[in-house]
């Protein structure tokens, strides 16, 4: 099993904890192989902080070849085959299908359900990903 993360830009610094439980849930209750993260907005960097301090192998999902990584972990970066096909205006929303595609859990924080977010959180449901809402 696969998971991913979306969320606001502007999550605040307090999910650290609530994001640090729920990823130790998953490992301890389901077998997740794969943790795939965006690089953009503050809840991505949350993501990968928490992941790094847990020590969790995981993945930053490029949208772009030349995609500015904002953490350490340069080499926790993938670039998915096929997605520099399309305009560049375009490119998160290829990588964020390809991260629905590619999973079966997502962690988000949706807390506006007018917003980007809620879109994605929504083609997720739709595509049967089980949906961890840290914003409820």
């Amino acid at each position: 099993m696969n998971c991913t993360f979306f969320g606001h830009k502007n999550a605040p610094e307090e999910l650290k904890k609530e994001l640090e439980q729920k990823i130790l849930f998953l490992i301890k209750h389901h077998i997740i192989e794969n943790f795939y993260v965006g690089n953009q907005g503050h809840f991505d960097y949350l993501v990968q902080e928490v992941l790094s301090e847990m020590k969790i192998d995981y993945s930053i999902v490029l949208s772009s070849l030349n995609e500015y990584i904002h953490s350490n972990d340069q080499d926790k970066t993938i670039y998915p085959e096929g997605l520099e096909k399309g305009l560049p205006r375009f490119a998160i929303c290829r990588r964020n299908e390809w991260m629905i595609k590619n999973s079966d859990v997502a962690i988000v924080y949706m807390k506006y359900k007018s917003s980007n977010c809620a879109k994605w959180v929504e083609k997720a449901q739709k595509r049967g990903l089980c949906i961890i809402n840290l914003a409820e």
